[in-house]
């Protein structure tokens, strides 16, 4: 699996500018304060911020799931937990491609 890692590297965290001429705007950057993006007067700025802000600690976790996933083994070709699973997988597969991040 070829990852892509064409993304501000992580972590993430939503900041907010503290003086007046910027109020109500927050921003999503990483540790060293390289922007990512920001958000102005949206309903939820607080709630998408921290799920953008999560991105990158995701695609971490959903790769080394994807790794080590594993459907050899299961003697039933109609196993609903199993068309379940490839469903997912291959859902998550498309995922990471259309972001980008997987070749």
């Amino acid at each position: 699996m070829k990852l892509n890692r064409k993304y501000t590297p992580g972590e993430w965290g939503v900041y907010h500018y503290e003086n007046g001429l910027l109020e109500g705007v927050a921003f999503i950057a990483n540790n060293d304060g390289q922007s990512v993006c920001s958000m102005v007067g949206m309903t939820y700025e607080e709630a998408n911020g921290l799920l953008i802000a999560a991105a990158p600690d995701m695609v971490e976790a959903l790769i080394a799931m994807l790794e080590d996933y594993r459907t050899e083994g299961c003697p039933d070709p109609d196993c609903k937990v199993c068309q379940a699973s490839d469903a997912a997988k291959a859902k998550a597969f498309a995922s990471l491609r259309k972001a980008g991040v997987l070749e």
